[in-house]
C-alpha cells in the first residue's frame, strides 16, 4: 500500500494541510520546529491510531482546538483507493476505514503497515527487552495473522496465573493455569522463531551489502532456559513465582540478541554502528514483509542527518530505492542528500505549519 493523499487538520501546528505524495520518495524540508515531524506523526496515526512521540493523545491536538482529524487515501494508483480517517478529540478516538468504523487498531495496522526510523529507534538496543519484543512482534503480526489472538490469549491466562500467585493459593490452583499458558506460549514461540529465522539472513545481508558490516547476527531467546521445555521451566520456577507474585519465565520475558562479531552490539558497537544496525533491522522487516505478503510498507525517516553521516545517508537512500516502497524523509536542508539518482520523487517545504510542494 501507498499513501496517495493526506489531509491534516489541527495536529500540533498543522492546522489545515493537504498533500499528494509521490508513491516512491518524498522529501520534507524545513527548519526545526516547522512541522516536519508532525507531518510524519499524522501519517503514523493513519497506521497505528497513535503518536510515536507521546503517549498522551491530548498533546498532539492543536492547543487552540478541541480535536484533530487526519484523512488519507491509500492503495496503488492502478487499484481501488481506500479512504482512512482518524478523529481524535480530547475524550475519544474514532477510526474509519473504507467507510467503516473500526473498534480495533490492529485492523488499521494490517491495512497500512508503517516502519519508522528516527532518533528514538536506538531504544531497540538500549532500553531493554520490551522494545526488542515490540520490534519482533510487529513483524510477526504482519506476516502471521493468527499470532495476535494467541498473544492476547497468553496474556489473559498470564494475568490469571499472576493473580493466583499473589493470593497465596495452593500449588494445584496455580498449576491449573499452566496448561493453557504452555499451549499459547508454544504458538507464540513457534511464530517468533519462524519469523526470526527468515529475518536473520535478510538483516545480515543488508548489514553486509549496504553498510559494510560483515559480522552482524540476531538470535531469539524465548524467555526461559533453552535447555528446558517451558513446562519444566514453569515447575522449577514455581516457588520463586509464589514468593514474588508473578511469573518469571515465558514469552513475556523473551528477547533477541543482536551481535556484531559475536559480541553484544550495545556493548561493542560504536554509536555510529548502532545507528546502522537499527536501520538494517528496520529495512530487513520491510523487505521480509514484501517477500511474505507482497505488501509495500511505507518507511518514515525522521531527521535523517542526525541518524547517519553523508556516506551512510547515500547508502540508505540506495537501499530504500531497491526496496521499491514509499518513503518519507525529513531534513532541515535539501543539500543533506543527493537525490539525483532517485526517480519518481517529490519535495515539500514546511514553514510554520504550512506545507508547499516544490516543483
Amino acid at each position: 500500500m501507498s499513501l496517495l493523499k493526506l489531509s491534516v487538520n489541527n495536529l500540533r501546528n498543522l492546522k489545515d494541510v493537504e498533500i499528494k505524495p509521490s508513491p516512491r520518495f518524498n522529501l520534507i524540508v524545513g527548519p526545526n520546529a516547522s512541522g516536519k515531524t508532525s507531518l510524519l506523526e499524522a501519517i503514523y496515526l493513519l497506521g497505528f491510531a497513535k503518536s510515536f512521540r507521546t503517549s498522551n493523545p491530548k498533546k498532539i491536538i492543536n492547543h487552540q482546538q478541541d480535536e484533530l482529524t487526519v484523512f488519507g487515501q491509500i492503495g496503488q494508483q492502478s487499484d481501488r483507493v481506500m479512504p482512512v480517517a482518524i478523529r481524535r478529540s480530547r475524550k475519544e478516538l474514532q477510526i474509519k476505514l473504507d467507510n467503516r468504523m473500526l473498534r480495533k487498531r490492529s485492523e488499521l495496522s494490517l491495512t497500512l503497515p508503517l516502519q519508522i526510523i528516527n532518533p528514538e529507534s536506538h531504544r531497540i538496543l538500549e532500553l531493554g527487552p520490551k522494545f526488542r519484543r515490540h520490534y519482533l512482534d510487529w513483524g510477526v503480526f504482519h506476516v502471521e495473522h493468527r499470532f495476535l489472538q494467541a498473544w492476547k490469549d497468553y496474556f489473559h491466562i498470564l494475568k490469571q496465573r499472576n493473580a493466583a500467585l499473589r493470593h497465596f493459593v495452593t500449588n494445584g490452583i496455580v498449576r491449573a493455569w499452566d496448561e493453557g499458558l504452555i499451549e499459547k506460549a508454544d504458538v507464540i514461540n513457534h511464530y517468533r522463531c519462524g519469523y526470526l529465522q527468515q529475518l536473520a539472513p535478510i538483516f545480515e545481508k543488508i548489514g553486509r551489502e549496504v553498510f559494510d558490516m560483515n559480522t552482524l547476527s540476531i538470535e531469539y531467546r524465548p524467555g526461559w532456559p533453552k535447555e528446558q521445555i517451558y513446562s519444566d521451566a514453569l515447575n522449577l520456577s514455581l516457588e520463586r513465582d509464589k514468593a514474588s507474585g508473578y511469573t518469571h519465565c515465558g514469552p513475556h520475558r523473551s528477547d533477541i540478541d543482536i551481535k556484531i562479531a559475536g559480541q553484544p552490539a550495545l556493548e561493542f558497537a560504536s554509536r555510529g554502528q548502532q545507528k546502522l544496525i537499527i536501520t538494517a533491522l528496520k529495512l530487513a522487516q520491510v523487505a521480509l514483509l514484501k517477500e511474505r505478503t507482497g505488501k509495500n510498507c511505507p518507511v518514515l525517516v525522521d531527521d535523517l542527518a542526525s541518524e547517519l553521516d553523508q556516506k551512510n545517508r547515500a547508502k540508505l537512500l540506495q537501499a530504500l530505492d531497491n526496496l521499491g516502497t514509499q518513503v518519507f524523509i525529513t531534513m532541515t536542508e535539501q543539500s543533506l542528500v543527493d537525490m539525483d539518482g532517485i526517480r519518481d520523487k517529490k519535495m515539500f517545504h514546511v514553514k510554520q505549519g504550512t506545507i508547499k510542494e516544490v516543483a
